[in-house]
């Protein structure tokens, strides 16, 4: 087949004009980040000219301001003579942007309704729709406010992310970032990054990916080497160089990555692969499909073992993943974008899970390019991140 380089690159420019989005047409797939390759998925769609648009989670891993950005080009495209399938868990993105609005549950259309400038539907309408028959989720509901309640009054006594004293001396310091600096052209640089993760506690840092969180959870994680200045401390011991994801979970810890779809697993795997990864090399076949028979179970999830991963939702590959990590006993949890591909309910019933663990005892960080309330209302601990430092 004979194309124009020249000929294709014009008219992919054209299509970044028109829905005024940056690229680098330049640059290698294996190059992108989550964000780009989203964008190089959508420019590749968009090239056929398509009079259908179907996009499954679209903003999932945007920061707000490039979220409003997409959505206001969307719009226009719409405006044009684009049909567009939005796919989402967002309420408030569909309520904000989508002209009809269908709600399914349970395999079921529970409302579908016209959402337009003069009969707009309201947020508690969906919610409704889709919460209201929910026994558990209302109970949930009552759990998670007087989860707020005790945190709320327990943040107040927070400044600028320090927690109250006496709390720090009771519990046990897992792991910390000290007086960190990385300056790097891949990634945004972090100008002296300091907090603690203590047993027992959650500590919350959300920030868009402008400014530092994605060169956070590289150097956090160890997955790519990030050449800084500082020190990490992990389980009683000070580091200055990057400690690797083997090194992490030798120690204790669970890693949640952002990117679920090629660090977190794979979707060349199946899903009993996925689950017993870190089960022993030698053990029984039948014993890893028990024991990730018994992980679905715990998630009530319609699917079977020998299934690709590649036939799972955002969020059930979520859920399954969080499974996973869970079940090594871990004393500390990196979790990463923690709120991606969950909607309303799987939300909530994640922060209650959470803020159980933590009273168990275990160290939780999340880290998120979007502030979700829920999440900062079962925190102990919360920073943002501005310019690659925390406030």
């Amino acid at each position: 087949i004979f194309f124009s380089k020249k000929k294709l690159k014009k008219t992919l420019n054209k299509i970044l004009k028109d829905w005024e989005i940056e690229l680098d047409l330049n640059k290698k797939g294996s190059q992108l980040n989550a964000e780009e390759s989203f964008f190089a998925e959508l420019l590749s769609a968009l090239y056929k000219n398509p009079k259908l648009l179907i996009l499954d989670e679209p903003t999932a891993l945007l920061p707000e301001k490039k979220r409003k950005a997409f959505f206001q080009s969307l719009k226009t495209q719409a405006e044009n003579g684009l049909a567009v399938l939005l796919i989402t868990h967002n309420l408030q993105e569909a309520l904000d942007n989508a002209n009809f609005i269908t709600v399914l549950k349970k395999g079921r259309v529970v409302l579908a309704k016209q959402n337009s400038q003069n009969k707009r539907i309201q947020m508690s309408e969906l919610e409704n729709a889709l919460f209201t028959s929910d026994i558990n989720l209302k109970q949930e509901k009552i759990q998670n406010k007087k989860n707020a309640e005790k945190n709320i009054s327990l943040q107040k006594t927070h400044t600028k992310g320090q927690i109250k004293k006496a709390q720090k001396d009771e519990a046990k310091k897992i792991f910390a970032l000290s007086k960190v600096f990385y300056t790097g052209k891949k990634y945004p640089s972090l100008f002296n990054i300091s907090f603690s993760v203590y047993e027992g506690a959650i500590c919350y840092i959300y920030g868009q990916k402008a400014s530092g969180i994605e060169s956070l959870e590289e150097i956090i994680t160890g997955i790519q080497k990030m050449p800084f200045q500082g020190r990490i401390f992990f389980n009683e011991d000070n580091f200055t160089k990057q400690l690797s994801p083997r090194i992490l979970r030798k120690g204790g810890a669970a890693i949640i990555s952002t990117n679920k779809n090629y660090r977190a697993s794979n979707p060349s795997l199946s899903i009993v692969e996925l689950l017993s990864v870190y089960k022993a090399v030698d053990e029984k076949a039948e014993d890893a499909e028990t024991f990730s028979k018994n992980l679905i179970q715990l998630e009530k999830m319609p699917i079977e073992i020998h299934e690709p991963v590649s036939n799972l939702s955002g969020g059930m590959l979520q859920r399954l993943i969080l499974e996973r990590e869970l079940s090594t006993e871990p004393n500390l949890l990196l979790f990463f974008e923690p709120a991606q591909g969950l909607d309303a309910q799987r939300l909530a019933s994640l922060a209650n899970h959470l803020r159980a663990l933590a009273d168990m005892g275990k160290a939780i960080l999340l880290v998120s390019a979007n502030r979700e309330k829920e999440f900062s209302a079962i925190a102990d601990i919360q920073y943002e991140m501005r310019g690659g430092s925390l406030v």
